[in-house]
């Protein structure tokens, strides 16, 4: 999957369009060093604003892979930015988290 950037809001993002459902993986390399992701405490989304009466994206259970945490996403509004937020809690009791966003359009 291609990360783009935005150059208007000045961050990177992942694109889906409203009928996918696929997994997607955050990567907490860069946080974890030699550490692991003992477990996922929470995945969350939230809508941007930028269309009224967005349905919210549907989040599956998520999983450990190494060091990617992968969650199934269904659903999404066409024109709707979503800002994803995974916890994690380290084998060394470090609590993690990584932000993101994705980008629901009709393409």
């Amino acid at each position: 999957m291609t990360q783009r950037y935005d150059d208007a809001a000045g961050r990177y993002y992942l694109l889906k369009q409203p009928q996918d459902s696929r997994i997607y993986a955050m990567d907490f390399a860069a946080l974890l060093g030699t550490d692991t992701i003992a477990s996922v405490q929470s995945v969350t989304s939230e809508a941007e604003g930028r269309v009224g009466g967005a349905s919210a994206l549907t989040l599956g259970a998520a999983s450990v892979n190494g060091s990617k945490v992968e969650v199934r996403i269904d659903g999404g509004t066409h024109g709707e930015n979503y800002k994803l937020t995974i916890v994690v809690q380290t084998a060394g009791g470090d609590t993690l988290e990584g932000d993101g966003w994705l980008y629901v359009r009709d393409i």
